[in-house]
Protein backbone atom coordinates (compact mmCIF):
# COMPACT_ATOMS: atom_id res chain seq x y z
CA UNK A 1 0.00 0.00 0.00
CA UNK A 2 2.74 2.33 0.62
CA UNK A 3 3.97 1.97 -3.11
CA UNK A 4 0.66 2.90 -4.16
CA UNK A 5 0.12 5.46 -1.29
CA UNK A 6 3.71 7.19 -2.78
CA UNK A 7 2.46 7.22 -6.76
CA UNK A 8 -1.20 8.11 -5.29
CA UNK A 9 -2.89 5.56 -8.05
CA UNK A 10 -2.93 7.84 -10.28
CA UNK A 11 -2.93 8.14 -14.43
CA UNK A 12 -2.81 4.85 -16.78
CA UNK A 13 -2.47 2.91 -13.58
CA UNK A 14 -5.71 4.19 -11.62
CA UNK A 15 -7.72 3.85 -15.50
CA UNK A 16 -7.07 0.64 -15.84
CA UNK A 17 -7.55 -0.47 -12.10
CA UNK A 18 -10.98 1.47 -12.41
CA UNK A 19 -11.83 -0.33 -16.42
CA UNK A 20 -11.06 -3.56 -14.18
CA UNK A 21 -13.83 -2.68 -11.31
CA UNK A 22 -16.88 -5.30 -11.88
CA UNK A 23 -20.63 -4.40 -12.58
CA UNK A 24 -21.74 -6.66 -9.50
CA UNK A 25 -20.74 -4.70 -6.41
CA UNK A 26 -21.22 -8.37 -4.87
CA UNK A 27 -17.62 -9.15 -6.55
CA UNK A 28 -16.20 -6.60 -4.99
CA UNK A 29 -13.46 -7.89 -2.75
CA UNK A 30 -14.72 -7.80 1.16
CA UNK A 31 -12.18 -6.15 3.68
CA UNK A 32 -11.40 -9.08 5.49
CA UNK A 33 -10.57 -10.20 2.29
CA UNK A 34 -8.02 -7.87 1.56
CA UNK A 35 -6.48 -7.78 5.03
CA UNK A 36 -5.14 -11.92 5.33
CA UNK A 37 -1.73 -12.10 4.16
CA UNK A 38 -1.81 -10.45 0.73
CA UNK A 39 -1.37 -12.81 -1.54
CA UNK A 40 -2.00 -11.27 -4.61
CA UNK A 41 -3.43 -14.52 -6.29
CA UNK A 42 -6.09 -14.92 -4.08
CA UNK A 43 -7.69 -11.13 -4.60
CA UNK A 44 -6.40 -9.84 -7.85
CA UNK A 45 -5.67 -6.16 -7.57
CA UNK A 46 -6.07 -6.41 -3.75
CA UNK A 47 -3.41 -3.40 -3.27
CA UNK A 48 -5.59 -1.17 -5.70
CA UNK A 49 -8.84 -2.18 -3.92
CA UNK A 50 -6.91 -1.28 -0.73
CA UNK A 51 -5.87 2.06 -1.99
CA UNK A 52 -9.50 2.67 -3.27
CA UNK A 53 -10.72 1.63 0.15
CA UNK A 54 -8.68 4.04 2.06
CA UNK A 55 -9.66 6.88 -0.15
CA UNK A 56 -13.23 6.25 -0.43
CA UNK A 57 -13.34 5.86 3.51
CA UNK A 58 -11.54 9.55 3.39
CA UNK A 59 -14.85 10.52 2.49
CA UNK A 60 -16.37 9.62 6.29
CA UNK A 61 -14.55 12.13 7.77
CA UNK A 62 -11.16 13.00 9.21
CA UNK A 63 -9.19 9.88 10.96
CA UNK A 64 -11.88 7.15 9.27
CA UNK A 65 -9.64 5.09 8.10
CA UNK A 66 -7.17 5.51 11.13
CA UNK A 67 -11.07 4.61 13.13
CA UNK A 68 -11.21 1.57 11.58
CA UNK A 69 -7.50 0.46 12.11
CA UNK A 70 -7.80 1.11 15.77
CA UNK A 71 -10.93 -0.57 15.63
CA UNK A 72 -9.60 -3.69 14.41
CA UNK A 73 -6.20 -3.53 16.54
CA UNK A 74 -8.99 -3.63 19.32
CA UNK A 75 -9.98 -6.46 18.76
CA UNK A 76 -13.30 -6.16 16.06
CA UNK A 77 -12.96 -7.65 12.73
CA UNK A 78 -13.19 -5.59 9.44
CA UNK A 79 -16.50 -5.29 9.14
CA UNK A 80 -17.56 -4.27 11.95
CA UNK A 81 -14.54 -2.16 12.69
CA UNK A 82 -16.00 -0.79 9.26
CA UNK A 83 -19.52 -0.52 10.45
CA UNK A 84 -18.87 1.35 13.62
CA UNK A 85 -17.00 3.73 11.64
CA UNK A 86 -19.25 4.49 8.40
CA UNK A 87 -22.76 3.51 10.20
CA UNK A 88 -22.78 0.88 7.12
CA UNK A 89 -23.72 -2.59 7.30
CA UNK A 90 -21.17 -4.69 5.03
CA UNK A 91 -23.30 -5.09 2.14
CA UNK A 92 -24.48 -0.93 2.45
CA UNK A 93 -20.98 -0.51 2.02
CA UNK A 94 -19.95 -2.52 -0.42
CA UNK A 95 -22.39 -1.38 -2.59
CA UNK A 96 -21.71 2.48 -1.41
CA UNK A 97 -18.03 1.67 -2.66
CA UNK A 98 -19.01 0.04 -5.90
CA UNK A 99 -21.08 3.10 -6.28
CA UNK A 100 -18.09 5.54 -5.77
CA UNK A 101 -15.78 3.30 -7.72
CA UNK A 102 -18.25 3.69 -10.67
CA UNK A 103 -18.63 7.41 -10.08
CA UNK A 104 -14.92 7.70 -10.04
CA UNK A 105 -14.65 5.84 -13.71
CA UNK A 106 -16.56 8.08 -14.74
CA UNK A 107 -14.66 11.25 -14.23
Amino acid sequence: MAGLAASQLVGPSRSRFLDSVPADPAALPSLSELTPGFNITSAPMRYEYAYSLAEFLNGFGPGALRKVIDSICDGATPEEALTAVTGLKPEEFRKAWHAWLQGSAAR
